[in-house]
């Protein structure tokens, strides 16, 4: 068996508003107001590949939680263990994401914040 040469690149059909898909970006926002408790962006982030999702937090101290949405059912995941992140500081995430869900943030204080979310996509299966 041979060591064949790599797959193209795929292109990630995420929200073609929010997707930059040469840095797989899904969303970004550079000193964004934040609100408190409330989940953004409003519309959500639609997830159209399965994969995982790179979340770069910098704000408020605050408890950040991910809002994943698949079908009519809800979920709210607490980052780094419910924990609030140090103000000013920067933190990285990874999550994984299903095709179908969409996915948005909180978090339990508003003020300015620097946002990047990106896309990993499941590597193709070449049989």
């Amino acid at each position: 068996m041979s060591q064949g040469t790599p797959a193209a690149a795929v292109t990630i059909p995420i929200n073609p508003v929010l997707t930059r898909s040469a840095k797989h970006i899904v969303y970004e926002a550079i000193s964004q107001a934040v609100p408190t408790a409330t989940s953004f962006p409003a519309a959500g982030i639609s997830i159209l590949q399965d994969g995982t999702l790179g979340i770069y937090l910098m704000g408020p101290a605050a408890v950040w939680t991910v809002v994943r949405t698949r079908g009519s059912s809800t979920s709210n995941e607490l980052l780094n263990a419910g924990v609030a992140l140090t103000a000013n500081s920067g933190y990285l995430f990874y999550i994984p994401v299903r095709n179908s869900e969409t996915i948005q943030l909180q978090a339990s204080v508003g003020g300015s914040s620097t946002i990047l979310l990106w896309l990993y996509p499941e590597p193709e299966v070449i049989s």
